[in-house]
């Protein structure tokens, strides 16, 4: 009767054969690349935050794309309560946009 293979052996063997791959793809016996070679620029970014009408808000959006911001915050500034037959709710009436771009 054949036994079967114990999961340490498996585990083992397993790695085994992985860094057997490993060296035969050059992929562990390369030199470590230095700090600064792998750092990533850092960003330096500047915030505008504004607030604008429901009604202008689709020109708003356009013109700061224009000038190169990147809008990640959109909330509710203003709200109306309007209420009809059944049922009350809150209506924007202006918003507040946060926006950000790299320092140039």
């Amino acid at each position: 009767m054949r036994q079967l293979p114990s999961p340490l052996n498996t585990v083992v063997v397993s790695s085994l054969f992985l860094s057997i791959a490993l060296l035969s793809a050059g992929l562990l016996d390369r030199p470590a690349a230095s700090f600064d070679e792998t750092r990533p620029a850092i960003v330096q970014w500047e915030f505008h935050t504004t607030t604008v009408n429901l009604h202008d808000y689709p020109d708003t959006l356009s013109k700061l794309g224009g000038e190169g911001w990147e809008v990640f915050s959109v909330d509710r500034y203003e709200s109306q309560v309007v209420q009809e037959s059944e049922s009350t709710y809150l209506r924007a009436t202006q918003l507040m946009l946060t926006a950000r771009r790299p320092k140039r």
